[in-house]
């Protein structure tokens, strides 16, 4: 128990509870105090508080205020659950988006590649139709039959190969950044283009992943200033792997000046992610 002296008309402070006591007056054997406390804090004399912990007004504002803030914890609960969803169908969407262009940029390639075969029949017709005219003009037979079927074996090759031309090769891009938020937002844009990414904060982990990995990045950008093996050791050791040596290296840094470093491309943070990705694509063609 803390034992305190007052005077009359001093007061008794407890902060925690928003709560004072104030010595009114003082008798030969009686001290008046008055109370100052928050609705939902019970006051009662020593002597009926067995009979009556607390009024019963008192406990219904405490109950009320307990139920307000379980409603109000609950609500914020379906908030958050709210947000997370959102989240999840923002990155369901994103997914989408980019096996969209991924699908899209495949078909044009393919669309590209075929019509090219196309131009290459139509012309071996044309020859054809122009051979026809050397026939009238009496041309060999022997030398017209070896024509005919030059040119009817370079169309069937043609187009067997247009029937069967295979899905243009995807491009890979291996990124090197420990900053958690650089390197999700790198890797969504660029994977955005076409292109698949693998990515880690960790030189040591993508030095592993270059090892065992037998389908090589075409490109790795690589952030020079890494906490465990920095980016000139890294770039060491891939240009001294035989199976990575001629990969191509993007490295990113923050400093103005570029150290002697054998890399193809150099970046300054903060990066153009534009700059970037269209350097990625004219290097993987």
């Amino acid at each position: 128990m803390l034992v305190l002296t007052r005077r009359a008309h001093e007061k008794i402070l407890i902060p925690a509870i928003r709560t004072s006591v104030q010595i009114l007056t003082i008798r030969s054997n009686a001290v008046r105090v008055g109370i100052d406390a928050p609705p939902e804090i019970a006051i009662l004399r020593d002597e009926i508080a067995d009979a009556d912990p607390a009024p019963e007004g008192s406990l219904g504002r405490h109950e009320a205020l307990i139920q307000t803030r379980d409603e109000l914890l609950r609500e914020r609960d379906e908030l958050l659950r709210g947000r997370e969803e959102l989240l999840r169908g923002r990155e369901e969407s994103l997914k989408g988006r980019q096996e969209m262009f991924k699908r899209q940029r495949w078909l044009f390639r393919k669309i590209l590649h075929q019509n090219k075969l196309r131009m290459q029949v139509a012309l071996a017709r044309l020859d054809l139709s122009l051979l026809s005219g050397e026939v009238q003009k009496g041309m060999e037979r022997s030398d017209l039959l070896q024509t005919l079927d030059r040119i009817e074996q370079g169309l069937n090759q043609l187009e067997q190969k247009l029937e069967n031309t295979p899905a243009p090769k995807v491009a890979k891009t291996l990124i090197v950044e420990d900053n958690q938020n650089e390197r999700e937002l790198l890797a969504g844009f660029i994977r955005m283009a076409g292109v698949e990414v693998v990515a880690t904060g960790d030189s040591g982990d993508a030095l592993d992943y270059l090892h065992r990995e037998p389908q090589k990045p075409d490109v790795i950008l690589l952030n020079v200033a890494l906490p465990s093996i920095d980016g000139l050791e890294v770039v060491r050791r891939v240009r001294s792997d035989p199976a990575c040596g001629k990969l191509k290296i993007f490295a990113i840094s923050e400093r103005d000046n570029e150290p002697e470093m054998p890399v193809d491309r150099w970046f300054r943070k903060p990066l153009n992610p534009e700059v970037l990705l269209d350097e990625l694509l004219s290097q993987v063609g």
